[in-house]
């Protein structure tokens, strides 16, 4: 089974897989530069595209995804419950809103989610007989300024996640790794347990060049990691990665 993975910009990655196009956390216009969006507008065009939108925060989610998504071929929609609460102007007809802690499908693709603790949802999907992770805006957000308390709720909940999440194969997983952090928001403490066969770090806002630094610790698990540099990189999956269809 062939599948690309194409960085946009942030979050938004795009994920071709057989004849399914996954768009991720489309950001608003302010967060996609003009070179973000014309690398975007190609991979989308013609295509059979689901948009899935993690929350509601303007660097992930898009106030007119309807319109990024006009030139597919078909466009379906899977957005968090906090964006329907929110802004719901700015979910398209006929959606696939949900919550923390759901299973479900849309158009061939078996959906589940778990909560963010951040905000809105990170998703596990079954597609072509693929597991794809995205976080969202789930990481092991253990700020300094946060009070021990604080700090052990978050390394905790994130941990708990990370046993859920690694419960089976996972081929491609899109995780967040931020310097600001001391930890890198636990990307590394994801690359170890979950053991991906391709991890895709994430949260860079736009700057993902230090990502280089940060790769052995990535890899540390085994993981293939994806060093892109500009909108419009792309990464094929691996000749070496098996599907969850192999593990079956």
């Amino acid at each position: 089974m062939r599948a690309q993975v194409v960085y946009i910009f942030h979050n938004c990655f795009v994920v071709h897989a057989g004849e399914h196009t996954l768009l991720f956390d489309c950001p608003a216009p302010q967060y996609l530069p003009k070179r973000s969006a014309a690398a975007l507008a190609p991979e989308l065009r013609g295509r059979n595209v689901t948009a899935f939108v993690s929350h509601s925060h303007t660097d992930h989610c898009h106030p007119d995804l309807a319109s990024v998504c006009a030139e597919a071929a078909g466009a379906r929609f899977v957005v968090s419950d906090d964006v329907a609460d929110l802004y719901p102007a700015s979910v398209p007809a006929g959606a696939l809103v949900l919550e923390p802690d759901q299973t479900g499908g849309i158009d061939g693709i078996g959906i589940e989610t778990l909560a963010s603790n951040d905000l809105g949802l990170a998703f596990v999907l079954e597609v072509e007989g693929l597991r794809l992770y995205h976080g969202g805006d789930l990481a092991a957000w253990v700020w300094d300024t946060a009070s021990p308390a604080e700090k052990a709720f978050t390394a905790g909940f994130f941990s708990a996640a990370l046993e859920r999440i690694a419960a089976r194969p996972v081929d491609i997983a899109f995780t967040n790794v931020d310097r600001r952090l001391p930890n890198l928001a636990g990307g590394p403490e994801f690359a170890t347990k979950v053991r991906p066969r391709v991890l895709v770090p994430m949260h860079a806002f736009g700057r993902p060049a230090w990502l280089a630094d940060a790769a052995p610790a990535l890899a540390a698990g085994g993981s293939s990691v994806f060093l892109y540099r500009r909108p419009g990189d792309r990464l094929d999956l691996p000749d070496g990665v098996t599907t969850t269809k192999d593990h079956a």
